[in-house]
């Protein structure tokens, strides 16, 4: 007599297709949660990068008795001298070989004198793993930049320059005899182009009463013009815990971004953070004003750093007057509780 095996009946199609959707579910259910794993993993090493540019700017104070400076000393054409803050900390940073191959002036990178050119140019086409955010998408560098079409090394990284790029509806004519150029950000009062000495904005202090705040700011770097703004902490009267030393923005977005030069080494709080016309930043690019505000690839958020060496995320939620309060340097604004 033989005994049969025991047969185990296979899956039938309904309990298949039951188990693909219960598998389909849970996939969909931890791809977020993994995403949002590894954003927090960009965003704290964005974080890291933030403090290591505060800690260099401080030890540039603590050996020059003064914050690093944007630059422009004038001329054209090859004889044009400027450099940026970060330029200024590239030893503190760890880059002394790049900062011994400038060719002090510095002039244009771009100069046609082969010398000048060799150097020079080598150094701002470099890209600085520092100076990049690792949410965002760039390698380094970038042909979508002010300065030409070579790949310049580009900077997640700007300086802040104030808030003053105009407040309140001026009286009368700017400088210029001609009528103030004004742009309604749709985020609270309009700004101007033009620089209109008076009346004063709402904050007192350093520039307070200039609305060319991308060259004459009220924050701790702006961009300068001929000569440069320099600060020092003990002009830093709001406090340095208070104040922001820099926040991010996106090369994407902004063609001001080259590392190397001046004009890019700065944004501003007069534009909200993460500014969005028509839900689309990618038109910001080429709009020298509206695309020199702080933006980041992190949802929601800028990461800043104050002038203490702390860091944190700033959200696109925060309260106006306190964005703008924590812009400037000795603007004695009252600071609401932060989001």
């Amino acid at each position: 007599m033989s005994l049969g095996k025991k047969v185990r009946p296979g899956f039938t199609l309904v309990e298949l297709l039951v188990v693909i959707a219960i598998i389909g579910i849970l996939i969909g259910l931890l791809l977020p949660a993994v995403q949002a794993a590894r954003e927090n993993a960009r965003r704290g090493q964005c974080t890291n990068h933030v403090k290591q540019l505060g800690l260099a700017m401080q030890s540039y104070h603590t050996t020059f008795k003064r914050f690093p400076i944007n630059w422009y000393g004038g001329g054209e054409g090859e004889t044009i001298a400027g450099h940026s803050w970060i330029m200024g900390i590239l030893p503190q940073i760890e880059h002394q070989v790049l900062y011994r191959l400038i060719k002090k002036g510095p002039v244009n990178p771009l100069s046609e004198n082969s010398d000048v050119l060799g150097n020079n140019l080598n150094v701002a086409t470099s890209a600085i793993e520092t100076l990049q955010c690792p949410s965002d998408t760039h390698e380094g560098t970038s042909t979508a930049t002010a300065l030409g079409s070579f790949e310049f090394g580009v900077t997640n990284y700007k300086a802040c320059g104030g808030s003053n790029w105009g407040d309140d509806p001026p009286e009368g004519n700017n400088s210029s005899g001609q009528d103030p150029v004004w742009i309604e950000t749709g985020h609270g009062p309009s700004w101007c182009k033009a620089d209109v000495p008076s009346p004063p904005g709402p904050y007192l202090g350093r520039a307070a009463a200039s609305r060319r705040g991308r060259a004459t700011g009220d924050g701790v770097i702006c961009a300068g013009s001929q000569g440069a703004v320099i600060t020092s902490d003990f002009e830093v009267r709001d406090g340095l815990s208070s104040t922001f030393a820099l926040g991010e923005s996106v090369p994407d977005f902004c063609a001001w971004s080259a590392w190397y030069w001046w004009e890019a080494g700065s944004a501003t709080c007069a534009i909200p953070p993460n500014y969005k016309p028509d839900g689309r930043r990618e038109d910001l690019h080429q709009d020298g004003m509206l695309s020199l505000g702080f933006q980041s690839r992190h949802p929601g958020l800028v990461v800043f750093g104050f002038l203490d060496g702390s860091s944190r995320s700033i959200y696109d939620e925060i309260d106006e007057a306190t964005y703008k309060a924590l812009a400037t340097i000795d603007g004695s604004e009252q600071i609401k509780e932060m989001p």
